[in-house]
């Protein structure tokens, strides 16, 4: 069960995110509470795990498990906590239902979609901080990535166009789009 305890930890989340993007759209009252309560048993286990990592040992890695991922190529999927990462784990988990809970009088549009890609990037930090093989680490960081970006492309402001998206044309404040004497790619 020990070992599992990470695997769980990932999987939490993202089964999560699943079951919300399964939902019906506009179902926000079944969205919102049960990605906090996703959020809240993802950070029960990081509990257990903290329970079962054994302090008198801190710089190994501990709770380590790894499967065959392409065996002709000699890919691996592993992960493991050590003192670290272990904390960051915890962190991020404490942290993601403040965030949900945050986010319930904030995000008012495209709900569905925010609390899956939020579901997702909490299983891509975790993946990020557990992994102990570059390509695993690699998949998980990149989509800490994309899950930030998928979140934001939609999150401009009411007269920010895509059309509009400039600071000369903005019609609305420079928070909107940007101010002149800022770099912005768009």
């Amino acid at each position: 069960m020990t070992s599992s305890l990470l695997l769980i930890l990932l999987l939490i989340p993202l089964v999560g995110a699943a079951v919300v993007a399964w939902l019906p759209r506009g179902k926000d009252e079944l969205i919102r509470p049960f990605a906090l309560v996703t959020t809240l048993a993802n950070f029960v286990v990081s509990l257990l795990v903290f329970s079962q990592f054994d302090w008198s040992r801190t710089g190994d890695l501990q709770l380590a498990s790894s499967a065959t991922w392409v065996k002709s190529f000699g890919l691996s999927f592993g992960f493991g906590v050590d003192s670290i990462s272990l904390w960051l784990v915890l962190l991020t988990t404490f942290l993601m239902p403040i965030v949900i809970l945050g986010s319930f009088s904030a995000v008012s549009t495209r709900v569905k979609e925010f609390f899956v890609w939020l579901l997702i990037l909490e299983t891509a930090m975790i993946g990020t901080f557990i992994a102990t093989d570059v390509i695993f680490f690699y998949i998980c960081f990149e989509f800490t990535s994309s899950a930030s970006g998928a979140r934001r492309s939609g999150s401009a402001r009411p007269g920010c166009s895509s059309s509009t998206r400039s600071p000369a044309r903005c019609s609305r404040s420079p928070a909107c789009c940007g101010s002149p004497g800022t770099t912005r790619t768009w």
